[in-house]
């Protein structure tokens, strides 16, 4: 077990690449770690607790536990350490790299500016070109073409691309201001439109609304005539039921008079002599007074009048005697 955790510590401390003498520090450090682990794993693998009376085992695997314990945090202090001195070893190695670099790089960048000072120069001159050209170019700048590098063409070639570009400025300020003329015409004419549209529907509402109102009142007449004609309907009915009502009270009147005749006749027919008599006396009594306008018909009317009461008078008279 010892020979197989070794082979692995120089396995894995060879593949990190680090120096010999590196190396060897790692070893020795780590190498007494691994092997009391080893030792206590060998003791951790006899042990086996089965039953809750094995006390002795159970008290051992807790040292043992606590042993790993402890070379486990050995070991992390170990890494600790190496790896703090690893850093500053790192920025050791650093520091002194960057002071060489900042003394180095600055006469690096002159020399090289010495060297290219033609091309460095040309630049320039270029980039100057650009930019004036650019901010020549800044109130056409949608009229020039992206590709076109402004520091390479030639004067004449860029006249022409400014001549052209204010051209084109032109032709769209022309074009905008034509669109802005037919634009205000058409709002113009749909601004026209639109009121003689409104007019149109003021005079067809006002033509609905005067309509309606004639509707309204000839609805109101309609409705005043319709109750006219119900309630007069209903006075007719009224008035034809009071009409029924009087004619059946008369003709129950007629029928008990032609039944009360009936029955005086029956009684009549069967009463005494001198009963029958005075009820004939009574009957004329009852003879209705006549107003009368004619003065023949008055004179006749009188004078039966008094052969009338001469006559029931007689037979009042001698019915009494009988």
């Amino acid at each position: 077990m010892e020979n197989i955790q070794t082979n692995e510590i120089i396995k894995v401390i060879e593949e990190s690449g680090v120096e010999q003498s590196t190396a060897l520090t790692l070893q020795n450090s780590f190498n007494p770690f691994f092997e009391q682990a080893n030792e206590w794993a060998l003791k951790a693998k006899s042990l086996v607790v089965t039953d809750i009376s094995q006390t002795r085992e159970m008290k051992m695997a807790r040292e043992a536990r606590l042993a790993l314990k402890e070379i486990r945090v050995k070991a992390d202090k170990t890494r600790k350490s190496l790896k703090e001195d690893s850093l500053r070893y790192g920025k050791a190695v650093q520091g002194v790299y960057a002071v060489i670099e900042y003394l180095i790089t600055p006469i690096e960048k002159y020399l090289e500016e010495q060297e290219n000072f033609p091309q460095i120069q040309e630049a320039k001159r270029k980039a100057e070109l650009k930019a004036n050209r650019e901010m020549d170019l800044q109130p056409y700048a949608e009229f020039v073409p992206l590709n076109i590098d402004l520091s390479e063409i030639s004067d004449i070639d860029f006249e022409k691309l400014l001549n052209g570009a204010k051209l084109q400025l032109q032709a769209k300020i022309e074009v905008e201001k034509k669109a802005e003329i037919e634009r205000a015409e058409k709002e113009r004419q749909e601004k026209e439109e639109r009121e003689k549209i409104q007019l149109e529907n003021e005079r067809l509402m006002q033509e609905a609304a005067e309509r309606e109102k004639a509707f309204a009142i000839e609805r109101a007449r309609q409705e005043k005539e319709r109750k006219e004609l119900e309630l007069k309907a209903k006075e007719e009915a009224a008035e034809r039921e009071r009409i029924e009502l009087l004619l059946k009270e008369k003709a129950q009147e007629e029928t008990k008079i032609l039944q009360d005749k009936i029955d005086a006749d029956n009684k009549l027919k069967l009463a005494p002599d001198k009963e029958k008599l005075e009820d004939l006396s009574n009957y004329l009594k009852l003879a209705p007074k006549l107003e009368l306008s004619d003065k023949k018909a008055i004179t006749v009317y009188n004078e039966f009048s008094k052969l009338l009461n001469q006559a029931i008078n007689y037979l009042t008279v001698n019915t009494k005697i009988l």
